[in-house]
């Protein structure tokens, strides 16, 4: 009688286990169809909302100060990264983004404007590395900038931040798309806003 028991219990483990695996490929297989067709897209999830910057205007400078302006390398293969956007705005949304949710104002400073202006303010940021690549089974995704934030024309801090990712090929260029998007976001929310 024990033995039909554990044969059950068995039989019901293996048949969901089967189905968890099943499932995980089908959301992987979809990723990657997505991550082919309409290309690799970057994207920025939100920080955690908070007030720690209410009441204040901050001017965001963005400098894309890249030596190699590819965004992928020689090991990433056809597809491409979905690029509706440049870099720098990219960068512009997820940083107007990560400050709006932490209740600052933001204005962006176009390359035909002032630095200056009605801000408590001001956010410098360069874009020094923006990359992925395929490697031995692996994608690779690695972002580096440095920031400043000024008050009344002087430094008040200053910093560089590097993340980067290592993704498992499980799911093709569904994995670069998460291996991009995880250290994109992981360098975004490294951002301490000193004032």
């Amino acid at each position: 009688m024990p033995m039909k028991v554990f044969c059950r219990k068995g039989c019901l483990f293996l048949t969901l286990a089967i189905f968890a695996t099943t499932l995980s490929a089908c959301t992987g297989l979809s990723k990657q169809a997505k991550a082919t067709s309409d290309g690799i897209s970057i994207e920025y999830n939100g920080g955690a909302k908070n007030s720690e910057l209410a009441m204040r205007h901050i001017l965001l400078k963005i400098t894309d100060d890249r030596s190699n302006k590819d965004i992928v390398g020689r090991g990433f293969g056809a597809p491409y990264i979905n690029d509706q956007e440049s870099i720098d705005d990219v960068f512009s949304n997820a940083v107007i983004q990560l400050l709006s949710n932490r209740g600052a104002q933001v204005s962006k400073v176009t390359n035909t404007e002032k630095e200056s202006g009605n801000s408590d303010f001001q956010l410098s940021i360069k874009i020094k590395t923006f990359s992925l690549d395929f490697n031995f089974g692996k994608w690779i995704g690695v972002v580096r900038y440095d920031y400043a934030v000024t008050k009344d024309g002087k430094i008040i801090c200053e910093q560089s931040i590097k993340e980067k990712s290592i993704v498992f090929n499980l799911y093709g260029y569904g994995s670069a798309e998460e291996a991009i998007n995880e250290v994109f976001n992981k360098a975004i929310n490294g951002l301490k806003f000193c004032a």
